[in-house]
């Protein structure tokens, strides 16, 4: 076995293949519907609206996520997500102004249910601990997607957290 690197095999996972062809149905502007349950999965949920805006960039590699929040309080986040055709997962990060950290998940695609199932931890502040999430995002059409994040509960089960609506803007 040799530890020189197969340059064929590098270049042919650096190119773009039918999984980023996939990813343009996210590119556009998209109002946000956000709900986020701080109080559980029955009591009513905090709500606010925003404007994503996905861009493919890189070439078609990847579609980065610009977000201003719409609401009373200042909000902005930033994401990417893409294909590593390398590992054969879909990868995505998140950054916004609520966090000093970097988010990252990795997963799925399920094409019976059209829906990326993605997992990743994130740090909990009140809890002093890492602890993993959840996310669901859901392609209803070509003009609507819903993205559902799930953190565990106090008996461990998955809680829905966070649901966003995306409606694509005419």
């Amino acid at each position: 076995m040799s530890d020189t690197p197969d340059t064929d095999a590098c270049t042919d996972a650096g190119q773009p293949g039918p999984e980023h062809e996939r990813l343009k149905k996210f590119e556009g502007v998209w109002h946000a519907e956000v709900s986020i349950y701080f109080n559980g999965p029955d009591a009513e949920p905090m709500r606010s609206t925003g404007t994503m805006t996905n861009t493919s960039i890189l070439g078609g590699r990847f579609i980065q996520h610009d977000y201003p929040g719409d609401g009373d309080e200042p909000f902005f986040g930033v994401g990417h997500f893409g294909f590593n055709r390398s590992s054969g997962k879909y990868q995505g990060t998140w950054l916004d102004i609520m966090s000093t950290e970097i988010t990252t998940d990795e997963g799925d695609y399920d094409e019976a249910s059209n829906t990326y199932n993605m997992c990743g931890t994130v740090f909990h502040p009140a809890l002093g601990r890492t602890i993993t999430k959840r996310s669901a995002v859901r392609v209803e059409s070509d003009n609507r997607h819903v993205m559902e994040q799930f953190f565990p509960g106090p008996d461990g089960k998955d809680v829905r957290m966070i649901s966003i609506i995306y409606t694509r803007k005419k």
